[in-house]
């Protein structure tokens, strides 16, 4: 009975590792995900089988969403149940069609549910995708052409195909049989991208403020510090002025006086500002420009914390578009943010909430793949002191965690790219093919 429950969670625990140190462990992700080719393949019962997923599923999530204590400890414990609870919806549907179709159907079937649970999540928002295959490479460059082509699923489906032909040659030198080098074939899809070019377009350079404070007192900043530095920089030529997220040390009131010391030092060289602001009541997230008018509310929620609103954008600056913390998981609505004519995106965010965990950079870097997804150029700014630029071919920029206020010359580029013009084609196809999978197995199990 051990020899069948060890495998399962050593394999959990290295995913887990895998998105808990995402910077030099990504690659445990392509070892992790063997399991589930062998859990395919195994002849166990089914009632064995559903315990071996949980024992897979559940260290990969306690240990990778361990960030999510940053929040409290009840949330940690529902992030976990609810991850497991999603991911193993592949598991346990391949198990129901594959009782009566082909051996050969069986890893098939999982792939195609793999991708629709990871399009569902992402596309109907029943909860955050933070733990989306194709995001766990956030700081790795090699997918980049991937992504411009078939986004964050395609990574998803790269690293299956690699693992599952991983587990393949391992079970054919564990029976001694001969290895089919015809099965790394399937490995070409996911080369292609890497042949393919893609149309850089530069836009004229531009002088941003990013003003990140890395001091914070219940997760916002005290205005007079900001201020103080803001005397000491040199405004001038500078087109852009950003802040982050839970902008201010209190709630604004009518007289606006805390906006007003911060706005007028702006308004007065004429320098558009956008900040974030989060609302008491109702608990809301918006983005604010220099007049306090409401350019943006956030459409994605944080569970426990922030309310879920779906509002349709209100309005936006000319020059570019906007999104507000979590949204940078979202590849689906950056695509639909992937605006040819500006290819600019600005990203405000509250990320002390991550505290010091690995979520903390995770996030920032998040937005590689979706400025890499669109072709568009991302300029992120959050009250972590961990902002940064990030542009479509992979290249990024964080910015000085010790400076409170930094001026960068930033130099945007957009790529028109084939994710950008057709979405999420992968995980559409998933969706598509998932319900006739099921209805075929139905049919298959059926005596009339």
């Amino acid at each position: 009975m051990i020899k069948n429950f060890t495998p399962p969670l050593i394999f959990g625990i290295f995913l887990g590792f895998a998105w808990q140190q995402f910077e030099w462990l990504f690659w445990l992700n392509f070892i992790g995900f063997v399991y589930p080719y062998l859990w395919i393949k195994s002849s166990n019962t089914n009632s064995v089988k559903v315990a071996q997923m949980l024992l897979f599923l559940l260290p990969w999530f306690a240990i990778g969403g361990f960030w999510l204590n940053s929040y409290n400890t009840n949330l940690y414990l529902f992030g976990v149940g609810v991850y497991s609870l999603l991911y193993a919806l592949p598991f346990l549907m391949t198990i129901a069609v594959t009782k009566k179709l082909q051996q050969k159907f069986h890893v098939l079937s999982f792939l195609i549910f793999f991708l629709a649970v990871e399009y569902i999540q992402e596309a109907f928002h029943p909860f955050v995708p933070w733990f989306n295959l194709g995001n766990g490479f956030a700081a790795s460059s090699f997918q980049i052409p991937i992504l411009q082509i078939l986004g964050s699923r395609g990574v998803s489906l790269m690293v299956l195909v690699i693992a599952f032909m991983l587990g393949k040659s391992y079970l054919n030198n564990k029976a001694k049989q001969p290895k089919r080098q015809c099965h790394w074939l399937l490995i070409l899809p996911f080369i292609l991208p890497y042949l393919k070019s893609h149309e850089v377009i530069e836009s004229a350079k531009e002088k941003v403020l990013f003003i990140q404070p890395h001091k914070q007192i219940n997760h916002q900043l005290k205005t007079n510090e900001i201020l103080f530095q803001l005397n000491k920089e040199n405004l001038t030529k500078v087109s852009l002025a950003l802040a982050p997220e839970s902008f201010f040390d209190a709630t604004v009131g009518d007289e606006f006086s805390e906006f007003q010391k911060v706005s007028s030092t702006f308004k007065s060289q004429n320098i558009p500002f956008y900040f974030g602001y989060v609302q008491k009541s109702p608990y809301k997230n918006l983005i604010l420009n220099s007049s306090f008018d409401t350019v943006y509310e956030k459409q994605r929620p944080v569970p426990v914390v922030e309310a879920n609103i779906f509002s349709n954008l209100s309005s936006t600056h000319k020059n570019a578009d906007f999104a507000i913390c979590s949204e940078a998981v979202y590849a689906n609505l950056f695509q639909k943010k992937a605006k040819k004519g500006s290819g600019k995106v600005m990203v405000f965010s509250n990320d002390i909430w991550f505290e010091n965990s690995s979520a903390f950079k995770h996030h920032a870097l998040m937005l590689r793949l979706r400025a890499a997804e669109t072709g568009n150029t991302i300029y992120s700014v959050a009250n972590s002191g961990l902002s940064g630029i990030f542009l479509p071919n992979g290249e990024f920029q964080l910015i000085d965690k010790q400076k409170l206020v930094d001026i960068q010359t930033i130099l945007p580029i957009g790529i028109n790219t084939s994710f950008a013009d057709y979405g999420d084609v992968l995980g559409r196809l998933s969706l598509l093919f998932a319900p006739f999978l099921i209805l075929y197995a139905f049919t298959l199990r059926t005596k009339f």
